[in-house]
């Protein structure tokens, strides 16, 4: 069985309008300058049934893991799909929408006051 090494997998989201579905497609080595050199796609994600019964085994891994960059790449391109988070009640740019708004009204009641 061949590791995924963290600092290379990578995964790119992109929203199918034909199925309305998040896409994900995972690689490892796609982004290496080197275009002689092949790179490694996941064809396929095998489940396998574990007793409830049972600890967790030791030699039981995460599926994969992401390098923080890799893992903010994911982050982003879910966002462009329409993802966002379940908890939560604004967003950056909702933040610095309303920080605009407030220097406009502090602008405008601090000229007021001025002219007074």
């Amino acid at each position: 069985m061949n590791r995924l090494n963290p600092k290379d997998v990578e995964i790119r989201a992109h929203w199918s309008p034909m199925s309305g579905n998040t896409e994900l497609l995972v690689t490892q080595g796609y982004q290496e300058f080197d275009s002689s050199q092949p790179y490694s796609v996941v064809s396929e994600v095998v489940m396998t049934q574990v007793d409830r019964a049972k600890p967790i085994s030791y030699d039981v891994y995460p599926t994969f893991q992401l390098s923080n960059r890799n893992a903010q790449a994911l982050m982003d391109q879910l966002w462009q799909c329409g993802v966002r988070p379940t908890e939560g009640k604004g967003s950056a740019g909702q933040l610095k929408a309303v920080e605009y708004h407030l220097e406009d009204m502090r602008k405008l009641v601090f000229n007021d006051q001025l002219k007074k």
